[in-house]
């Protein structure tokens, strides 16, 4: 009777036993199942921007992106140009020979630089030397006047380069000093003459006699 009670209390300890696991299984589940469902529920589907609202953000990013693309973009590069070439053409005094250039070409008072163009000229002609006078000007100064009949050409230097860009430049530039002009006549214009009036005529130089007799003459108002 002992042994077959003590199976039975054994037996209904086990029956408790899995019961209670049963329960806290039954209990597990339905605590799993509590705290899951509210937590779905608390977490809906958020919706999503209509196109309407997109589009605006979009256009404005957009915009951004273009502003900074052209502030960080680098600035073209304009060639220089040459704004004036003096002399040209026929000039009975040339002494200097000057080159100006629309913008700056050399760096601010860097004036050591290179020489754009080079001076050439046909016959005895005194020598000379080129400077920068500032970064838009350079010049070349002869050391005296150039005589009459002289041809001179300016020539831009190869491999020549502005400080930004390139040059645009016509290739060569011209002038000469013509045959020789008068720089004083005595008697000078508005003195009075005498009657068998010698004139004296300084030139800038030597003159051929034939070209004196065939372009010189005199004239006599009042009589």
């Amino acid at each position: 009777m002992r042994h077959s009670g003590g199976g039975q209390g054994a037996a209904d300890r086990l029956s408790a036993d899995c019961d209670s696991r049963s329960g806290w299984k039954r209990l597990s589940h339905w605590i799993g199942v509590r705290s899951i469902a509210p937590a779905a529920q608390r977490l809906p589907m958020q919706p999503s921007w209509p196109w309407s609202q997109r589009w605006p953000l979009l256009g404005a990013m957009l915009l951004v992106l273009l502003v900074l693309l052209v502030l960080l973009a680098p600035p073209a590069v304009q060639a220089a140009k040459v704004a004036g070439v003096t002399p040209q053409g026929e000039v009975a005094q040339v002494r200097q020979v000057t080159v100006r250039f629309d913008a700056a070409v050399v760096p601010l008072g860097d004036l050591r630089r290179p020489a754009p163009f080079s001076v050439a000229c046909s016959g005895p002609v005194p020598n000379g030397e080129g400077r920068w006078t500032n970064e838009r000007e350079w010049v070349y100064d002869f050391r005296a006047a150039l005589p009459p009949g002289v041809r001179c050409s300016l020539r831009t230097v190869p491999g020549w380069k502005p400080l930004d860009g390139a040059l645009t430049a016509t290739e060569e530039y011209r002038f000469s000093t013509g045959g020789p002009a008068v720089l004083r006549s005595e008697p000078w214009e508005g003195s009075t003459v005498e009657e068998d009036q010698h004139f004296l005529l300084r030139l800038t130089g030597p003159a051929q006699p034939a070209s004196v007799l065939s372009q010189a003459w005199c004239e006599i108002d009042g009589i």
